[in-house]
């Protein structure tokens, strides 16, 4: 094929006891293989992130939980993600990718330095990769947070780039307006821009019957404040409750523990309805045309991307305010719109990514 000596590796969070964070490694690593490209993705394992995955949880039986939540991500890695053998630790260590057309970061919230250990991170920004290699990012985010605290060395980084893609309006305005970075694009998340997840789709576990189903990353006030909005929102539809949230909800008739990747798409594509703050929740409900209500963070900045994705489809109505002002009756999503107007989306992101590898 055209591609196949072109060898590109993608740096992403994917060591990550997140659904949508393995997911989206998948789907781009995916996409690039049906490309014709030769991929890896980079084995970067930094101390934060290890210390995040593998330290014991509050008690003995969440911290079996979590050893068996460990073991259900491992699987999903050594069976569908294509990994670089090479550990990299920091960023001076991707010096010893010299076989690389490309790297491409992204996508997640790669440039958050909290979630990065509090700092920026620099690998996320391939400061070290060898000479000639192409500079690519694809997705990335930020998180809703600023990066003009670093904003010096961020440019310096970014300006050695030769495609900028991004996941929110919010940042690519600020790299354009405060950076200088012109030509920085809005693209669709990895996880929207393949077709087919049906290798993937694990439904054994799945209720039958058109549940309303609850995911949300969240802890504090936030996850009090969706628990009162799914009991109201139950009392008033009469539906069951089904929680996949690592944190539990007093409102959920099923609580589903230990859902992996693969389980997690089922349960999204079997619903009848999804509540959900998470990015990824939105982004999959979406693909599979479920109807869904998106939850916003009481911390306004985590909501950007989500927001972006809705204000891109005109569906910046899907918020829980305006249904329980509404008292709760939900308009159903008309997919005979919608989804030709994301599919065009899907197009553009893809021909953005193809022209930036070509």
């Amino acid at each position: 094929m055209l591609n196949s000596r072109k060898k590109i590796y993608t740096l992403t969070f994917h060591h990550v006891l997140n659904n949508g964070g393995v997911i989206q490694a998948y789907a781009l690593q995916r996409f690039l293989k049906e490309s014709g490209f030769e991929t890896k993705i980079i084995n970067y394992l930094p101390a934060y992130f290890l210390f995040q995955t593998y330290r014991p949880a509050k008690g003995f039986t969440k911290t079996w939980e979590k050893i068996k939540k460990i073991r259900t991500f491992a699987k999903f890695r050594k069976h569908f993600l294509e990994i670089d053998s090479q550990v990299i630790r920091g960023p001076s260590q991707l010096a010893k990718i010299d076989d690389a057309y490309a790297v491409i970061v992204g996508s997640d919230q790669v440039w958050n330095p909290r979630l990065t250990g509090g700092n920026v991170d620099r690998t996320f920004y391939l400061e070290s990769l060898p000479a000639g290699t192409k500079k690519i990012s694809y997705a990335a985010s930020a998180g809703g947070e600023s990066l003009l605290k670093n904003s010096e060395l961020v440019k310096s980084w970014l300006s050695s780039f030769t495609f900028l893609g991004v996941r929110e309006s919010g940042l690519s305005c600020e790299l354009e307006s405060e950076f200088g970075l012109k030509g920085t694009e809005v693209v669709l998340d990895p996880s929207l821009i393949i077709d087919d997840y049906s290798e993937l789709i694990d439904s054994r576990r799945v209720l039958e019957g058109g549940f309303l189903l609850t995911y949300i990353v969240a802890s504090g006030d936030t996850l009090r404040s969706f628990d009162a909005y799914i009991s109201k929102l139950k009392a008033s539809l009469g539906v069951k409750v089904v929680h996949i949230g690592v944190k539990d909800i007093s409102s959920a008739d099923v609580t589903m523990r230990n859902v992996g990747p693969r389980e997690w798409l089922a349960f999204i594509q079997k619903a009848g309805l999804v509540v959900t703050n998470s990015f990824h929740g939105v982004a999959l409900s979406l693909k599979f045309e479920r109807q869904f209500v998106f939850f916003p963070n009481h911390n306004e900045a985590l909501n950007q991307r989500q927001e972006t994705l809705l204000a891109s489809l005109a569906l910046e109505g899907r918020t829980a305010d305006k249904f329980e002002n509404a008292s709760f009756k939900l308009p159903q999503i008309d997919y005979e719109s919608i989804s030709p107007r994301l599919n065009k989306m899907v197009e553009k992101s893809r021909e953005s990514l193809l022209k930036a590898l070509n």
